[in-house]
């Protein structure tokens, strides 16, 4: 209790449709809020399928719990027991099966993740020009920004020259990321799109890791 309130935990699916509702259930009780996110987008079926088994997941565990079962020991059986009656959380359950971190350790400066594309396989120059070509659709200003990956967890990066605010020549940004990677293949490369109306990012990306 906090201030006279109870305290509340708030805590996400990571993309584990079905397998949270056990660790949530067991570690926090029922002073817990569970937000449903990517492990019911990610549902092979559907978001309106996710949600359902992320409900029925849910329910079994809290009836498992009300009858005295060990939640974290018994949680295959208890979902598994589940799923024989919903389809939803079957499908579930073998998209997700055990449920995992990401493969990013705090400590592991290759295994860090930063910015928009960045859990997904790196990206070749056709693939990078797609994207800065959109950024240049979305009347975004580009500028390209780079660290030591020792040092890519703090705040800000170093910028390569000045943002390249107006220009909307594709080949002009594209060669400027080539000449800061021919310059400095040790560090992370991201490319910024500011969005001046808004006065924020539109995007932010890392297109070259210096680790590979």
């Amino acid at each position: 209790m906090i201030c006279g309130y109870f305290a509340i935990t708030v805590l996400s699916t990571s993309n584990s449709s079905g397998g949270r509702p056990v660790t949530a259930k067991s570690t926090f009780g029922d002073d817990a809020v569970i937000q449903f996110g990517g492990g019911t987008l990610g549902h092979p079926w559907g978001n309106a399928v996710g949600a359902a088994a992320n409900r029925v997941a849910a329910e079994a565990c809290v009836k498992a719990r009300n009858e005295g079962r060990h939640l974290e020991k018994e949680s295959r059986e208890i979902l598994t027991e589940a799923a024989s009656h919903s389809p939803e959380l079957a499908a579930a359950m073998e998209t997700w099966k055990e449920i995992q971190n990401y493969g990013s350790r705090f400590n592991d400066v290759d295994s860090k993740k930063f910015g928009t594309c960045s859990y997904l396989p790196e990206m070749d120059a056709s693939s990078i020009r797609k994207q800065i070509e959109f950024m240049i659709k979305q009347d975004w200003h580009c500028a390209v920004e780079h660290v030591e990956p020792e040092r890519a967890a703090v705040n800000y990066w170093y910028m390569w020259k000045l943002p390249l605010f107006g220009e909307r020549d594709i080949d002009v940004i594209m060669n400027e990321l080539t000449a800061f990677r021919n310059a400095n293949r040790g560090h992370h490369i991201r490319v910024i799109a500011y969005d001046n109306k808004r006065q924020t990012q539109g995007q932010s990306m890392v297109v070259y890791r210096g680790d590979q």
